[in-house]
């Protein structure tokens, strides 16, 4: 009865027998598979490393566009020794004596000074009315329209010489200098004495812009001058 109960055995293979062809099929339905993983796997590498340099060119585009400049002040002293060094925006000081007169016979020479360059020249009145208050402006244009230097541009040159910077009073200064004249050629034409009278003020520079204008912040609120006899 044993034998009788026992499964009736089968030699039927299990699923779809493996035919050369089947086999050859799943070769190549792996191969083409992983190289389509390979592809997908490479497009996002790609489009990744493009979102990099985006953002790469992005911040570089920004920094470019950024200010990186970054005045300082330094103060040497008479031996060449390195006294101080701080930031100019960070700077509460006033300008001492000496820079006072460097920064008065500098505007003296963009006011008075005539090159036969009409470039040069504009160049010198620019750096001469950042330096004014409105007042002196107004005055320096009333005494360029009458004696209309840039006429001369190109027919002689006016060389300035400052000879000596006397305190007057707290904000007001005598200034002595020589002007040498000459033909656009090059050869004497007339030298002579000038005599002027100069009142500054002093405003802290609030920013960066305004340090690279005028470092200083001194101001001339007036002025007047003549030849000496």
């Amino acid at each position: 009865m044993s034998e009788l109960n026992q499964p009736t055995q089968t030699y039927k293979p299990e699923g779809i027998p493996l035919t050369p062809y089947l086999k050859a099929k799943e070769i190549w339905d792996n191969r083409i598979g992983n190289a389509r993983v390979q592809a997908y796997n490479w497009r996002l590498a790609f489009f990744a490393a493009m979102g990099l340099c985006f953002v790469l060119v992005t911040g570089l585009i920004y920094q470019s566009a950024k200010s990186s400049v970054a005045p300082y002040i330094v103060e040497v002293g008479p031996g060449g020794e390195l006294l101080a060094v701080t930031k100019a925006v960070q700077a509460n000081r006033a300008p001492n004596d000496p820079e006072i007169r460097y920064f008065l016979a500098k505007w003296i020479k963009d006011v008075r000074t005539l090159p036969l360059d009409a470039v040069v020249k504009k160049q010198s009145w620019i750096s001469a009315y950042g330096c004014m208050r409105q007042k002196a402006a107004l005055k320096m244009n009333e005494l360029v329209r009458k004696d209309d230097p840039m006429s001369r541009i190109g027919e002689e040159t006016i060389s300035v010489t400052p000879a000596a910077i006397v305190k007057m009073s707290e904000k007001t200064y005598q200034i002595r200098w020589t002007e040498d004249v000459f033909t656009k050629e090059g050869s004497p034409k007339q030298s002579y004495r000038m005599t002027g009278l100069v009142t500054i003020d002093f405003t802290q520079p609030a920013n960066e812009k305004e340090i690279m204008t005028n470092p200083l912040g001194l101001y001339i609120s007036d002025f007047s001058w003549s030849k000496e006899l």
